[in-house]
C-alpha cells in the first residue's frame, strides 16, 4: 500500500489510476459493509449473520463498484474532486441500496441485509469514498504546493472580487507557486462578504480600505478579478490603486472565460477595452488619408482636449487648411504653438469664435443699413 499511495507523485496512466481507485474502493465500501453490520447488532454479530455478511460482501460491493463505473468514478482524476463528482457517487450508491432493499422484500431475509444494515452501509460508504477523494485530492494539491522554487521571493498579492473568479484565482495560486505570487486578502464592494474568509484568506472590506496602512498588509500588487463588472468601476480601481502606488493586473474577460480559451490564473494588464466596456477600434489610416489630405477642415473647440487631439491627428494627413476655431484665445494659441513647432504652421489657421462672430454680425448689420 505504501508504494501505491507513492505513485500519487507521479502522473498516473489511465490504467494505474483505473486500478488505484478500484482498489481503494473496494477496500472501503468491503470496511463500511461490515462497520454497518457492526453498529446494527452492537458489535454482537451471531454466527448466522455473520456468514449473511460475507456473503454480502460478495455480491452487494461488486454492484456498488459496477454503478460506480457507470457513473465515471473509476477513471476521474486524482486532483479534481467536487460538486458534480459527489453528487454521481451518491446516485451510484442510492441505486445500489435501492436494489438491496428490493432484493430484501422480495426473496425475503437471508439473501440480503437487514434493513437497517442497508441505510448504514449507504451513509457510511458515501462519508468513505468522499473522504478517499478528498485525501487524494489533498495529497496531490500538498505535492504541488511542496514543489517551492529554490530561493524565490513571493510577492504577497491582493485580490479584489471575492466572487468565483477571484476563489478559482485564490486556488490556482496556492497550487501553482511557480507563479510567485501569494494571496493574502480579498477585497469586495459587497458588504456581506466583509470579515469572512474564502480558501483560508481573509475579506477584508473594501477595495478602498488599501489606501489606509491597515488595509495595506504588505501587499506588493492587486489582482482585479472581477471579469463582469462594469468599466466605470474598473477605472476607478485603477485610479485608487495608482493612487495607493500599487501595480494592478487583472484576470481574462468574462468571454474568454466562458469559452474556456484561458484560465483564469493567466493575468494581464488593464487594457483600453477593459475601461470602455467594449472592444478598441482598429482605424484605417489609409483611408482617413484620402478623406483629409489636400482639404479644407475644420474643428470646432479646437483648445480643448478632444479638440486640440483631433487638431494633432489632423494635421498629420496634411489638409490644405486646418481651420482652428475656439472661443479661448490662451487654448487656440496654445494649441497653434504646438502645431507651429510640429512644421505644420503653413496650412493652420487660427479664429477665436467671439471675434469671428462678431464680425459677421458687423457685416449684417451694415448690409441691411442698420449701421
Amino acid at each position: 500500500m505504501r508504494n501505491l499511495f507513492k505513485q500519487l507523485n507521479l502522473e498516473l496512466s489511465p490504467e494505474r489510476r483505473f486500478i488505484l481507485l478500484l482498489t481503494l474502493y473496494t477496500l472501503e465500501l468491503v470496511a463500511s459493509l461490515w462497520l454497518a453490520y457492526e453498529l446494527r447488532f452492537d458489535f454482537s454479530v451471531d454466527s448466522a449473520y455473520g456468514h449473511e455478511r460475507l456473503f454480502v460482501i460478495l455480491w452487494l460491493v461488486p454492484l456498488q463498484l459496477f454503478m460506480l463505473s457507470m457513473f465515471h468514478q473509476l477513471n476521474a482524476l486524482l486532483e479534481y474532486f467536487s460538486t458534480p463528482d459527489l453528487a454521481r457517487m451518491f446516485q451510484a450508491l442510492t441505486i445500489s441500496s435501492l436494489f438491496a432493499a428490493a432484493l430484501w422484500i422480495w426473496p425475503g431475509p437471508g439473501f440480503t441485509p437487514p434493513r437497517g444494515v442497508i441505510v448504514l452501509d449507504f451513509v457510511l460508504s458515501l462519508v468513505g469514498l468522499t473522504g478517499v477523494r478528498l485525501a487524494l485530492r489533498r495529497m496531490r494539491e500538498s505535492k504541488r504546493v511542496s514543489a517551492r522554487i529554490n530561493g524565490a521571493h513571493k510577492k504577497r498579492v491582493g485580490i479584489i472580487g471575492a466572487g468565483d473568479a477571484g476563489a478559482v484565482l485564490a486556488h490556482e495560486l496556492f497550487l501553482n507557486p511557480g507563479y510567485g505570487l501569494e494571496p493574502v486578502a480579498f477585497f469586495d464592494d459587497n458588504q456581506k462578504k466583509w470579515h469572512s474568509r474564502v480558501h483560508d484568506i481573509p475579506v477584508v472590506g473594501p477595495p478602498e480600505e488599501l489606501l489606509s496602512e491597515n488595509g495595506r498588509l504588505g501587499i506588493e500588487e492587486v489582482i482585479i478579478a472581477m471579469p463582469s463588472a462594469p468599466p466605470r468601476r474598473v477605472g476607478e480601481l485603477v485610479r485608487l490603486l495608482h493612487q495607493a502606488h500599487l501595480q494592478c493586473r487583472t484576470v481574462p474577460s468574462l468571454d474568454q472565460l466562458a469559452l474556456g480559451q484561458v484560465r483564469v490564473s493567466r493575468l494581464r494588464n488593464v487594457e483600453f477595452q477593459d475601461l470602455l466596456g467594449r472592444e478598441k477600434i482598429e482605424l484605417a489610416p489609409e483611408n482617413i488619408r484620402q478623406m483629409l489630405q489636400g482639404r479644407t477642415v475644420l474643428v470646432t473647440g479646437a483648445g480643448g482636449s478632444i479638440g486640440s487631439e483631433l487638431c494633432r491627428q489632423i494635421a498629420s494627413y496634411r489638409p490644405g487648411k486646418l481651420l482652428l476655431l475656439e472661443r479661448s484665445e490662451p487654448q487656440i494659441f496654445q494649441i497653434e504653438q504646438e502645431l507651429i513647432a510640429s512644421g505644420h504652421a503653413k496650412y493652420i489657421v487660427p479664429l477665436v469664435a467671439i471675434s469671428w462672430i462678431s464680425r459677421a454680425c458687423a457685416r449684417f448689420l451694415r448690409n441691411i443699413g442698420l449701421t
